[in-house]
């Protein structure tokens, strides 16, 4: 016991006496090893989270699900988990766009979207909070007009539950026609309603005004169909109320009047 700490005093007075920049050094080359083999997985994540960019650009997604699988072996660093997720939402609009068997595709990009898209300490990056939004309307758009209101639903709620103000309005209001659209494809007019009233709470900028419109739309040719054209004129007053664009409304009306007027008690008779 003596003699280890006469080595520890001999040893603190060495590091007391050596200058710090020296140690540094000494430190540098002790840890090199370990330090060029972080570099190189890094430098490996980096080129495989490009390569998973480009093959679903190219629409290969087999391949991209190949090469975002092999990254787990390359570390758990906060660093490679970022890659991962970047990697992750990239594949997830690949699935969501992806014309193959849709079904099962989405239920990929779901599984994904639960393994990444929910770790907020990866999302600190305004780039990946921007593909999380991106990939999250696309996936809740997927299984809205799919009429799948479970998983629409579920998304939609997980959105309005994160607190990030900057990006929740974005997700939001894209993400509220998919549920208009499985509500009206399910027959639940009221529920469809409710959630296109939701969305006058948000701005009247030129792309949200897009995604109201598309919404409107859906309710008031289901409206129209069942004859309640009182409601489908309700419709076209709240759209032309939310001041969109006036070229842009006055095309929206012509079709939705088209809609409106086939329709309509005097056109079903002569038909």
């Amino acid at each position: 016991m003596n003699v280890f700490a006469l080595v520890l005093c001999i040893v603190s007075v060495i590091l007391w006496k050596t200058p710090s920049a020296t140690l540094d050094r000494l430190i540098q080359k002790l840890l090199w090893p370990f330090q060029a083999g972080a570099r190189r997985r890094a430098e490996e994540a980096r080129a495989s989270c490009a390569r998973v960019a480009v093959c679903c650009r190219d629409g290969n997604i087999a391949e991209a699900r190949k090469i975002l699988a092999a990254m787990q072996s390359l570390g758990r660093s906060k660093a490679q988990r970022i890659l991962r997720a970047e990697a992750a939402f990239y594949l997830i609009l690949a699935y969501c766009n992806s014309p193959r068997d849709k079904v099962e595709d989405l239920e990929r990009a779901y599984r994904l979207f639960h393994d990444f898209g929910q770790d907020k300490s990866i999302l600190l990056l305004r780039k990946l909070r921007l593909l999380r939004v991106m990939a999250v309307v696309r996936l809740s758009s997927c299984y809205g007009r799919g009429g799948n209101i479970g998983r629409a639903q579920e998304i939609f709620e997980f959105i309005k539950c994160q607190g990030d103000l900057e990006t929740v309005p974005l997700v939001l209001v894209p993400t509220t026609p998919g549920l208009v659209y499985a509500y009206v494809i399910s027959g639940d007019i009221e529920l469809a309603r409710k959630m296109f009233d939701e969305m006058k709470s948000f701005n009247s900028a030129e792309k949200v005004w897009e995604q109201q419109a598309a919404a409107a739309s859906a309710l008031i040719e289901t409206y129209a169909k069942a004859g309640d054209l009182d409601k489908a004129q309700q419709m076209v007053e709240a759209v032309r109320n939310w001041q969109g664009p006036s070229e842009k409304f006055q095309h929206w009306h012509q079709q939705v009047s088209s809609v409106m007027k086939a329709y309509s008690p005097a056109n079903c008779m002569r038909h």
